[in-house]
């Protein structure tokens, strides 16, 4: 693609600058929009902020009071079947948190979590070849101490609602995507 210029249009400095050798392709000159399409996109802006001041959509919930009901397949808390491990150290491998760390029972090794480090990937659930992992929903844990998020192998074998403390929620809600507002909650029972 060449770059024409006309000579006739160019900016008197812009000539000069090419008479003392610059290249002609090198000196650019840049226009401005015109005043009446900046004011406009700012305007445009401006109404859409107003839009929803005036009606809200309201892409968040009042947590802890109203808590939102997971769906099925949602990557909760999990634990692990001592009984179907098979202690391949597959899921110590996989984890990109180094959450889990393998720990010996009767000569095999089994895998127990910290919950601090946990990102919920989910990796080590997938990559299993025997299945041990039984994923739950449960997800609003709390804990006041760091110790309380290392587990034991006795915790990690029991399912997460009864070892680790929950915190007291309020109304349950579900997401319902609404084809003109996006996101909407609805309460659940």
């Amino acid at each position: 693609m060449s770059l024409r210029i006309v000579e006739e249009e160019m900016d008197p400095e812009i000539k000069e600058l090419i008479e003392k050798g610059f290249d002609k392709t090198k000196v650019l000159k840049v226009s401005l929009p015109k005043p009446g399409a900046v004011v406009q996109r700012n305007v445009d802006a401006l109404l859409t902020g107003f839009k929803y001041v005036v009606k809200p959509m309201r892409l968040t919930i009042d947590y802890p009071y109203k808590a939102v009901e997971y769906p099925e397949g949602y990557r909760g808390m999990f634990r692990v079947d001592d009984n179907k491990c098979v202690g391949c150290s597959l899921c110590d491998v996989v984890c990109p948190a180094d959450a889990i760390r393998l720990v010996l029972k009767d000569k095999k090794k089994v895998p127990v979590i910290n919950w601090g480090r946990c990102i919920f990937c989910y990796f080590c659930v997938d990559i299993c070849p025997v299945e041990a992992f039984e994923t739950t929903k449960y997800h609003d844990a709390v804990f006041t101490r760091f110790e309380d998020m290392l587990t034991t192998l006795e915790e990690f074998t029991k399912r997460p609602e009864d070892y680790v403390p929950m915190r007291k929620i309020g109304k349950r809600y579900k997401v319902v995507i609404d084809e003109y507002r996006g996101l909407r909650y609805e309460p659940v029972g």
